[in-house]
């Protein structure tokens, strides 16, 4: 896959703590956690950068590489979660959408679209029904991407109070996936609007300032909205509960010719 001025590959890799050999999965690690090392400050032991020998196991994550050396230039690290949604079911599948990370030099470049158009492809292979998804962040052009590329998301302009299988998930997020979300132990959850009150303390690499415009969504409605729920200065964090549909998810997005021209990949989702 090609642009004008570089050529990059992308891979998915499905738990790769399962699949890979010993020497892939140390130097998987090694290339992530060297990439994450320039987007956040300090560099947290979670996800799939944390030093745990089973730290890949429930990831999915889909690199792109630059070049004839491969040099990792972005990544996304999903998570997946067994919840139960509803009363006496059997825990479901759900994807944690998780971190994202970009190289400097193409930071709002739209590479993370070509990303999730991966991620989101093999997902509709393995879940054709489509499937539920969280979400948690202090950013509201985050907030506002999965507001408008899934379907019943709570919270959100477009749905006013959570439903049953809402709850669910987002009471298994707080009392089993704290540590997966990177979650402060101190944090209060308010259920009434999805909100981690003090996720992300004084020092965290995820604190950001929801007014500072380069973490705003293009469409102002959507940032406003999400403002209201994070507050300022405060470490609050939205998590959001969405269901992929993909026949939305895979709607057509006026930024895509662009992206498509720079990074070589057909792209037909909304971020």
């Amino acid at each position: 896959m090609s642009s004008n001025s570089d050529s990059y590959t992308f891979e998915i890799l499905d738990r790769p703590g399962l699949t890979l050999s010993p020497a892939a999965r140390k130097k998987l690690a090694r290339d992530l956690r060297d990439l994450a090392s320039t987007c956040l400050h300090p560099l947290p032991d979670y996800q799939c950068l944390s030093s745990a020998p089973d730290a890949l196991d429930d990831k999915l994550i889909v690199t792109m590489r630059a070049g004839r050396s491969s040099r990792l230039v972005a990544f996304v690290s999903a998570v997946y979660l067994a919840i139960a949604l509803h009363a006496g079911s059997a825990p479901s599948t759900v994807l944690h959408t998780g971190l994202t990370c970009v190289a400097p030099a193409l930071r709002r470049q739209g590479a993370t679209q070509p990303l999730f158009a991966h991620l989101f492809m093999h997902l509709r292979a393995a879940f054709p029904a489509g499937l539920w998804v969280t979400s948690l962040a202090e950013v509201p052009g985050t907030l506002g991407s999965l507001a408008e590329v899934a379907t019943d998301v709570f919270p959100s302009p477009a749905c006013a109070a959570p439903s049953d299988v809402h709850l669910r998930i987002a009471r298994a997020v707080d009392a089993r996936y704290r540590g997966a979300m990177r979650i402060c132990d101190a944090a209060e959850f308010d259920e009434e609007a999805f909100v981690f009150r003090g996720s992300n303390p004084p020092g965290s690499c995820f604190r950001k300032d929801s007014e500072d415009g380069r973490y705003h969504h293009r469409e102002q409605g959507l940032t406003e909205y999400y403002r209201g729920l994070l507050g300022r200065h405060k470490g609050n964090e939205v998590l959001q509960v969405g269901y992929l549909e993909w026949g939305k998810a895979f709607g057509e997005s006026t930024k895509n010719k662009k992206v498509e021209e720079r990074y070589g990949v057909e792209v037909k989702v909304r971020l």
